[in-house]
């Protein structure tokens, strides 16, 4: 996973990427509020999407289908 944070320090004014970011976030994860996933909208100009999972942190396990699916129609 690449940190927030760490893109944050890098990436300033017209220094952001053009390419498309999305988010994935498991609806019940403790550990991080929409806000703070939303925020990774400020480091493209090539827009940005979050798209939400049943599940909590560890999400990936039990929607993995799912979200391989998700991955693959974007790539597309």
């Amino acid at each position: 996973m690449i940190r927030l944070e760490t893109c944050r320090s890098t990436v300033r004014g017209d220094r952001r990427s053009r390419s498309a970011i999305t988010a994935y976030l498991g609806t019940g994860d403790p550990t991080r509020a929409t806000a703070t996933v939303d925020a990774w909208a400020e480091l493209t100009t090539g827009g940005f999407a979050l798209e939400t999972v049943p599940g909590d942190h560890f999400y990936l396990v039990p929607e993995r289908d799912r979200l391989l699916a998700a991955v693959t129609a974007r790539l597309r």
